[in-house]
């Protein structure tokens, strides 16, 4: 492990919500890099301490010479509750509102600015990448160098409910779909897709419903930041939230300069047997896309 100096921290979002991460600063900052930070952000169900891919990845930052900053987003876990100033609220994956990570992800940048960094690479895994994807394309108090997602799903009601794989998907949409138009949408339901689940009724058709408001095929084109994409095979292979993207996504790269798309060959969501590998195609993009 690198020499690096340790930093519990906390935030306060702008509307009110107290979130803990990581900071971990190399004892010298040698990174040839045109970023001087990494903000790396949790997927579902995770948090700033898991072990596995964001481990990886902030420990490869240091050893590169960059800090890294593992945080909590008030989705962090399955189900959490989430300190406030004024007490607590039910958080969690079960019951965060997606278009509210734009609040948690700019404190984060914030908190980095206020500590000097200046090029901000914006990193993050799975339900972390779309969160990512999101803020920048929705918030002007985002700024960073550049933006990496590492598996961000696709949230399209209609590709789900067209895929041969997705039959759970569609019986679970249809018992919550019913639920909510019966006034009942705080119950909790036991969903298998697009991953097993519990979560109120109501907060499954917030985020699979045919709103698609957190699909990256429509964020994308509004990004304003060099952004690598990288989905596993094994994800496109397996995965309706991911059957097609790769190739959809290299068509937007095709016009978008600003946007590059790689496959990590057989890798799944988890990365396991691939966990040094993001970070690695991260840098050598870097060196090429990112300008100082």
């Amino acid at each position: 492990m690198p020499n690096s100096h340790v930093e519990l921290c906390r935030v306060t979002t702008k509307d009110g919500l107290l979130l803990d991460g990581a900071l971990r600063v190399p004892e010298e900052r040698t990174s040839q890099l045109p970023v001087d930070a990494c903000l790396l952000v949790h997927g579902t169900g995770s948090n700033f301490t898991a072990p596995g891919l964001m481990e990886t990845y902030a420990l490869q930052a240091l050893d590169a010479g960059i800090a890294s900053l593992r945080v909590n987003t008030r989705g962090h876990d399955l189900m959490a509750r989430i300190p406030t100033e004024k007490g607590s609220i039910l958080g969690g994956a079960a019951y965060e509102h997606i278009d509210e990570c734009r609040h948690d992800l700019t404190a984060w940048i914030d908190f980095l600015k206020e500590r000097g960094y200046r090029r901000i690479a914006l990193v993050g895994h799975s339900m972390g990448g779309v969160k990512s994807i999101f803020t920048v394309t929705k918030s002007s108090d985002a700024p960073v160098a550049c933006l990496i997602a590492m598996s961000p799903p696709r949230f399209s009601h209609g590709a789900f409910q067209r895929h041969k794989l997705a039959g759970q998907f569609r019986e679970d949409f249809r018992r919550a779909d019913a639920l909510v138009g019966r006034g009942e949408g705080e119950t909790l339901l036991q969903v298998r897709q697009p991953m097993p689940l519990v979560m109120p009724a109501s907060g499954f058709v917030a985020k699979y419903g045919p709103h698609d408001n957190f699909d990256i095929m429509r964020l994308l084109p509004h990004l304003r930041c060099p952004a690598l994409v990288m989905i596993g095979t094994e994800s496109a292979r397996n995965s309706a939230a991911f059957d097609g993207l790769t190739e959809a996504l290299r068509k937007m790269a095709a016009e978008k300069p600003w946007l590059t798309v790689q496959a990590v060959e057989g890798a799944d969501i988890s990365y396991a047997g691939h966990l040094a590998e993001p970070f690695e195609r991260s840098i050598e993009w870097m060196r090429t896309a990112v300008t100082r």
